[in-house]
Formats: structure tokens, sequence, C-alpha cells
């Protein structure tokens, strides 16, 4: 039984500028190279950037899940739907998964595992410094000038279709 989770990839794309750009650690020269990049340009091109040299491998990602998901291989959940109704949302994949898990344990572990648990702070409420930064869905459109969002359609605009996040 496999289940994936996709996210809306303009959203993905502005969690990976500000996690490059300020929360994640340096691991790699990758994660190096990228910060060094991103704090010399300002918000739109370093966004425009990441599209350039980073949103063709997240897309790839979300394009071989919606392949296993149409071959009835794995099963799809969106990140936006989890952390509306968390409950009820990680209810489902457990029960798609068949595993046996009481709804006081799972409302517990889904309570421990939080935004305002893991963060300390409300969803919405932002910490660019913080792994959990802000914890909402669609916050990609307080970042996305008009530049963006036409390089953004024009590369990636048909898999914002198929994974449902914008229509034909």
């Amino acid at each position: 039984v496999k289940f994936v989770v996709v996210r809306d990839l303009r959203d993905t794309l502005v969690s990976l500028y500000f996690s490059l750009k300020v929360s994640h650690k340096v691991i790699s020269d990758n994660v190096a190279e990228g910060r060094q990049a991103l704090n010399e340009m300002n918000e739109e091109d370093g966004l425009l950037f990441l599209i350039e040299e980073r949103g063709q491998a997240s897309a790839n990602i979300q394009h071989s899940w919606l392949r296993a998901c149409r071959m009835g291989e794995a099963r799809l959940f969106r990140y936006e739907d989890l952390i509306a109704n968390e409950q009820e949302e990680f209810a489902k994949i457990i029960e798609y998964c068949q595993i046996e898990v009481s709804p006081a344990k799972l409302a517990g572990i889904v309570n421990e595992n939080s935004f305002s648990k893991k963060s300390g702070r409300q969803p919405g409420e932002e910490n660019v410094s913080s792994h959990y930064r802000k914890g909402v869905s669609g916050d990609w459109r307080n970042h996305f000038t008009d530049r963006i969002k036409a390089e953004f359609k024009k590369r990636f605009g048909q898999l914002l279709v198929d994974t449902g996040y914008e229509t034909g």
C-alpha cells in the first residue's frame, strides 16, 4: 500500500526559497551555493532563479507520483487537505493503509505533530528562520509577482492542472 502527499508546486517553491535562503542547515555545497546565490538577489529574482535551477526537479517528483496514482500503484492525498482537516485526512490515510489505530490514539499522534505543537506558533504566524515557517497553504500568492506567475505557468502550468490546483 502506497500513498503520496502532493502540495501546490507554487507553495513548494516558496517553501524552498525560504528554506534554502534562511532556515535549512548548510549540509552540502548545493545548499551553501544556493544560499549564497539567493542572498545576492531580491525575492523576485530569487524565485525566478529557483524556477530555472530547481523547479524541474520538484516537478519531476510530482509527475512520478501522478503516474503511480494513475496506474493504481498509490493513492494521492493533498497537503492542503491535511492541514485544513488534520484529524479527518489522517484518518483516511490510516484507513487506506489498513493500520489499526484507535481514534483517540490517532488524535493524540496528529495533535503532537501539528504545526502549532512543532513550531510553538499558530498557522499563519511566520518565522522565516524556522523550518516550520508559516504553516499555511496558498502563501505563494504573497510572493509571486506577475513576472513569476507568467514564468511558472509557462513551465509548470500543465502540472498545476494535472494535480488539481488550476483548471485547464
